[in-house]
């Protein structure tokens, strides 16, 4: 039986867990995964896949589920992760995936409600700092102590009707767009995007590699140094799940390279996930070229709407029409290991994922 509020739960505790590796799931927890997510539209973001789990499962060890049940009926799951040996012995937690993971929370139906001190006993965690909770998840009892505002570009009413509405908002970004456009074409040849690039390897390779220049130049923790990050979005970039495929996309400008992108693909939502473009040609406004010619494209390859995740940067601001809202904050049980588990948080003991 799902209990519908926290205080019943509190005085009847949910009866069992089992916390495994994703890949270790049994088909019938397989199964509740993909059940619980086609129930409830909150958890449409392929972060919340079960494949995302797994792949992230077959490239770091730290990757765990809660698997929660109610008796015997299987009630919720909670993705996270355990950077470190020492991290998995006091009991402190991450969410699954670590800084690549941009949406993140409990699977569970919609009716589903569990306090988040109830949640950590349960999954033997005493300190679980985590961001990228959807507003959302407080429908299932949990959420954080701080809302961050986050922004989408909603593509249902099609590529032509968007581009209409936002010129008549922000007149003069898209004009500016426009010409940039103009000159770069001039100077290099058409603009040419390939939406997904059919055979993403050596794409993909060159993206990683551009990235990590990006990310050293602007002094910015460096998010795909760690080698078990390449071969993540590889691994991605190969799988046949539609709820949670790689997308790998180029912008050129005649022979020119101007910004590739790699997203999260859920069937018709692409979350925007790490772009880079051509620095050569930052006059050009090369990383807004890429977006707008993606929203370009979305319709026709069935993409109805782009994630922008958490933040609300200028240019996110451009292009968004659609505000979400996401947690940020720390569950805990209270007790010494929770203290000490907050320590070893704040002073980055253990290496990063």
């Amino acid at each position: 039986m799902i209990r519908d509020s926290t205080i019943a739960e509190e005085i009847q505790p949910l009866r069992h867990v089992r916390v495994v590796q994703p890949l270790a799931m049994t088909d019938e927890e397989c199964r509740a995964w993909h059940t619980f997510r086609g129930q409830n539209r909150a958890l449409d973001s392929p972060f919340f896949a079960l494949s995302y789990a797994r792949a992230v499962a077959r490239h770091h060890p730290g990757a765990k589920v809660a698997i929660i049940r109610d008796d015997h009926q299987i009630v919720a799951f909670l993705p996270y992760h355990l950077r470190t040996k020492l991290h998995a012995r006091v009991g402190l937690g991450t969410r699954l995936g670590g800084h690549l993971t941009d949406a993140w929370g409990l699977i569970a139906p919609s009716g589903f409600r569990i306090s988040s001190r109830t949640l950590m006993r349960l999954c033997g965690l005493h300190y679980l700092p985590f961001s990228y909770l959807p507003q959302e998840q407080r429908m299932v009892g949990v959420e954080g102590g701080r809302l961050v505002a986050g922004l989408a570009i909603d593509l249902t009413m099609g590529s032509r009707q968007y581009r209409q509405q936002k010129t008549v908002t922000d007149t003069a970004f898209f004009k500016d767009l426009a010409r940039c456009k103009r000159r770069l074409a001039a100077r290099c040849g058409p603009l040419v995007l390939c939406f997904q690039q059919p055979s993403p390897e050596r794409h993909l390779d060159h993206l990683i590699d551009r990235k990590s220049e990006q990310y050293r130049r602007t002094n910015v923790y460096p998010a795909l140094d760690p080698p078990w990050t390449s071969r993540l979005l590889h691994d991605l970039t190969r799988t046949d799940d539609g709820e949670c495929v790689a997308v790998v996309s180029t912008l050129y400008a005649g022979e020119t390279w101007v910004a590739s992108h790699i997203g999260l693909r859920n069937e018709s939502i692409l979350h925007y996930w790490f772009p880079v473009y051509n620095v050569a040609l930052k006059a050009y406004s090369p990383g807004h070229l890429m977006l707008d010619s993606m929203i370009d494209h979305a319709a026709s390859n069935g993409v109805r709407r782009i994630d922008l995740g958490s933040g609300t940067q200028r240019a996110k601001r451009k292009f968004a029409n659609m505000s979400k809202s996401y947690y940020s904050g720390v569950w805990f049980q209270p007790g010494p290991r929770a203290i000490a588990c907050k320590i070893i948080a704040r002073l980055g003991i253990g290496m990063p994922l």
